[in-house]
């Protein structure tokens, strides 16, 4: 299995900014962290129900100082996370995040079709 890099990220998914990407994989980092060490997990998922397996490296050279808090942990790790699962594992190009009330949180494009999470 050959690992693949959180960041790759940065360079597939148009969107937000380069630096909004970077700080929510090291929100993602900081919780993964938690309970994974050496800077890699091996991650099962499955996608209307097909199996993938990956594994997934990180960077961990950046302070937490500012990085305490579960909530926020969880609220911009997981958005982090879907973000790679979008744009790296199934090849969707742009993202939008939506306003409360529409209904879903982002909007995610692979062209001029958006999906829905």
């Amino acid at each position: 299995m050959i690992p693949i890099h959180l960041n790759e990220t940065i360079d597939k998914l148009k969107g937000p900014t380069k630096e909004q990407i970077i700080v929510g994989n090291q929100w993602a980092v900081t919780a993964l962290e938690r309970y994974h060490t050496d800077g890699m997990a091996k991650f099962e998922f499955e996608i209307d129900g097909i199996p993938h397996s990956s594994k997934i490296t990180w960077d961990t050279g950046f302070s937490r100082a500012a990085m305490q808090e579960r909530v926020d942990m969880a609220n911009h790790g997981a958005v982090a996370m879907a973000m790679f699962l979008m744009a790296v594992l199934l090849d969707y190009g742009y993202v939008e995040q939506t306003e409360i009330g529409e209904g879903t949180d982002y909007k995610f494009m692979k062209a001029a079709q958006p999906m829905m999470i």
